[in-house]
């Protein structure tokens, strides 16, 4: 009934360029044409846990496509490793999109898609033009971005609107290199503007901001500077001591990262210019990005190591040993996927588990240093360039055959799913999954008659009903598809409750909108709201959950505040907020009707409210105004709460749930009310839990999606109730 946290994402590609120090050119044949290989598309496939199974083999006609794969089970996890082999054209052009077949195009420094897939941007030596532009639903080449001259091209990237191209790279002068950044008009190929980077020899980053308005870019032992699209202008740049690999802004545009041959990674503010923060990355061949959440980073890390930040404070989270030598790329996928690439040209993909780490769980081995790695847009595939002898060119391989669940949200009769290529899809009674027509969405929100998508600006859109005007439009009306709602205004989180919402705004205050009869808006009356109010006397707040007819915040200093309906004791002072007495050291707070439960940062989890169905989970039925823990539980990393159910997700990844049992929502196979945790049968590998008000789902680490209890609330194409975990279908 609860959305996580916030920060800005977005899902456009990107794509690193290579570095200077692989640049040992190599003869290339030249691109001619030649017959288009067949798109077969063989899927490359994960298993469930302590279970191992074969890759797809095979590959397109006229060629070599994935050789065999071999599935190695890694105690939890399954591992797909995949062989590239060599094979198919001779020549470069038209190119094949099959998997596995190399495009013999010579050393393939950069590649990007365009931000709707339907175009691939290649830049390499000067054994060829230097960059092209391919059209992908036939391989026909469209036009080459460079000029007359021998050149190479490290770096291209496509704007956010796919309108422009931006390319950079090296021409080779008497005495020494030049550097050059180019700009193109991608529909005519016409070159629009040369910029004057202050990039030394060569230029070998790029990056547009999300909104489209600016470039970065770096280079050799130049600064790294922002330019303006519109007429050219250089608005900053930030000197560095060392060659900038690769530089991206932040998914709100506010930081831009760079990685620094130095060895170190650093954060700018973009309006000033001033620098925010460096992180140690010890590896020369620096790469660093944003998640698309905004909400971490993932950067080359020593030698052979990746490692995962926290992109507010800075702090190392995890490192990451799955490389044999350097680690050149890392490129995220999604929020909950990376891919990573080194010198070998081996190829890793990370998939974060329930406890928020990353796992490895496929590998694939192109033959060829890796000069360049792009994720298209779908998220179905990506591509990688390499340099080495009888492995010059690009490759494409598959990352899955369809979007998987990466969220989901349950609320009464409906529930709702993000899925990995940022859409939304919803059900309920007796019917399966279908397109909500949201796109470009970084969370879900679901509850008892409405359900609202975050988007990667931090934008609202919400729909169903809103007879007490809690989807935020300042209405009424009942909406029946996705609305912008609160004047399109960011928000760093949204919260549904009964007839009620609740938002978590960027500066940590908290405003709520809809019905209010029991004070639930928190501004000291009762009276009901069509346009948000701000909740009285809070601030510095970091997690909010809205319940049935209270709420609860979260503060950065880990106490709680609630207010609401407060029959039981504990959930402040009725329509103004309180603390919850005697509770510190949260990390995570979630709201029923009349119970709430709170993770502590020492992973055990404490209970007050209402305790008729046992929703305390401390083997009693005895409400109590005061937070207690829940015996016999820890190594909690996650927590949900339906309406009179819980549920937490342990570091083991399974999940145990207790309280009303009426329909089978706790998932033990019975209708037997629990008033202790009792473990959800069959279910492991738990990513992410909701609760609805009388049914369960888990997204699990390999974007399956399970759910369990009512009967209105399953997408299993039958309506009846389930006592255990059910998959959905999409």
């Amino acid at each position: 009934m609860n959305q996580q946290p916030r920060i800005p994402r977005t899902l456009l590609p990107r794509m690193v360029a290579g570095s200077v120090t692989l640049l040992a050119l190599a003869s290339s044949p030249a691109c001619n044409q030649t017959a288009m290989v067949g798109d077969t598309d063989p899927v490359i496939t994960s298993g469930g846990a302590g279970s191992t199974q074969p890759a797809a083999t095979g590959g397109a006609t006229g060629g070599a496509g994935a050789g065999t794969g071999t599935a190695v089970g890694t105690g939890g996890s399954t591992v797909v490793t995949t062989q590239v082999t060599t094979g198919g054209a001779t020549t470069c052009g038209p190119i094949t999109t099959a998997p596995g077949v190399v495009n013999p195009c010579g050393h393939t420094f950069a590649v990007a898609y365009s931000p709707d897939g339907q175009l691939l941007a290649t830049g390499g030596d000067d054994a060829q033009p230097s960059a092209s532009v391919w059209r992908l639903s036939d391989g026909a080449l469209l036009w080459n971005p460079s000029d007359s001259n021998p050149e190479t091209t490290y770096a291209v990237a496509f704007s956010p609107d796919g309108q422009l191209l931006a390319t950079a790279g090296t021409i080779p002068g008497s005495s020494e290199n030049v550097a050059f950044v180019r700009l193109w008009q991608v529909s005519t190929g016409t070159l629009v503007r040369t910029l004057a980077a202050n990039t030394g020899w060569y230029a070998d980053a790029l990056a547009f901001s999300h909104d489209g308005t600016l470039l970065a870019t770096g280079g050799y032992e130049g600064d790294v500077e922002i330019w303006r699209i519109a007429d050219g202008a250089r608005v900053r740049g930030m000197p560095v001591p060392s060659t900038a690999h690769n530089v991206h802004f932040s998914p709100d545009d506010s930081l831009l990262i760079a990685g620094i041959y130095d060895g170190q990674a650093r954060l700018w503010n973009v309006q000033t210019g001033a620098l925010v923060a460096t992180l140690a990355i010890t590896n020369e061949m620096a790469d660093a990005d944003f998640s698309p959440d905004g909400g971490q980073i993932a950067s080359t890390g020593d030698g052979n190591v990746l490692k995962i930040w926290d992109a507010a404070s800075g702090k190392l989270l995890q490192s990451l040993s799955g490389h044999s030598v350097y680690v050149s790329h890392v490129v995220w996928v999604d929020r909950d996927r990376l891919l990573s690439d080194d010198w070998s040209g081996v190829v890793n993909l990370w998939t974060r588990g329930g406890a928020g780490t990353f796992s490895l769980s496929a590998v694939w081995s192109t033959g060829s240093q890796a000069l360049g790695l792009a994720v298209s847009p779908d998220k179905s595939r990506f591509v990688t360039g390499g340099g080495a002898a009888g492995r010059d060119g690009f490759v494409f391989l598959l990352l899955a055959a369809s979007p998987r669940a990466a969220e989901v949200a349950a609320g009464w009769c409906q529930s709702c799913v993000l899925m990995t290529d940022a859409t939304v899809r919803c059900w309920n009674k007796g019917s399966k999954p279908n397109p909500a027509g949201v796109s470009g969405a970084v969370h879900v929100a679901a509850d008892y008659v409405d359900s609202c998508a975050q988007l990667a600006d931090g934008t609202l859109r919400c729909w169903g009903s809103n007879n007490y005007g809690q989807l935020g439009d300042g209405s009424t009306n009942t909406r029946d598809v996705p609305w912008v709602v609160l004047g399109g205004k960011a928000v760093k989180q949204v919260s549904l409750g009964e007839y009620h919402s609740c938002v978590l705004l960027l500066d940590g205050t908290v405003s709520c909108y809809g019905y209010n009869s029991s004070g639930q808006l928190g501004n000291g009356t009762t009276m009901d709201s069509l346009a948000p109010v701000v909740v009285s006397g809070l601030a510095n707040v970091s997690q909010i959950s809205a319940g049935a007819m209270q709420n609860c915040a979260l503060l950065t200093d880990g106490t709680v505040q609630c207010w609401g309906m407060n029959w039981t004791g504990g959930f402040g002072n009725g329509a103004l907020p309180g603390a919850v007495a005697g509770l510190a050291h949260v990390v995570k707070v979630v709201v029923g009707a009349n119970v709430a439960c709170a993770l502590l940062d020492d992973a055990t989890v404490s209970c007050w409210g209402d305790n008729t169905y046992g929703s305390l989970g401390d083997g009693t039925t005895t409400g109590r105004p005061t937070p207690a823990a829940v015996p016999d539980l820890s190594g909690v990393v996650d927590l949900a709460a339906g309406e009179y159910h819980m549920c937490a997700v342990l570091a083991d990844t399974t999940a145990k749930c207790w309280g009303y049992n009426n329909v089978g929502q706790l998932g033990d196979g019975s209708q037997i009310d629990r008033s202790k945790p009792v473990v959800v049968s069959g279910l492991s590998n738990v990513k992410q839990l909701s609760l609805g008000v009388t049914h369960s789902c888990a997204v699990l680490t390999d974007g399956s999606l399970l759910c369990w209890g009512n009967e209105c609330t399953y997408g299993v194409g039958a309506a009846s109730d389930r006592l255990t975990p059910t998959p959905v279908t999409f």
